[in-house]
């Protein structure tokens, strides 16, 4: 079985993340853990999914109105 750490990341991706939050450490000139960088790619990721879910709802609101305005132009060009 291979082993997790926390956020159920696999240690091969553990690994990783440690040496980037080692790189940014040292450009930081600050201690940065992996679990930070973690946590904001997931913070990054749940705004993108807002602004996404945001939209698609926009957009489901403008096909429902152009779909009233096809009946009622079906609707008159019928009578």
């Amino acid at each position: 079985m291979s082993k997790r750490a926390t956020y159920n990341v696999t240690e091969s991706r553990k690994i990783k993340l440690e040496r980037l939050a080692i790189n940014a450490s040292v450009k930081l000139e600050r201690t940065v853990t992996w679990t930070e960088l973690l946590t904001y790619k997931l913070i990054i990721i749940q705004k993108n999914y807002q602004k996404i879910s945001l939209k698609m709802k926009l957009r489901k609101k403008e096909i429902d109105k152009l779909k009233v305005v096809v009946e009622i132009k079906i609707t008159l060009s019928k009578t």
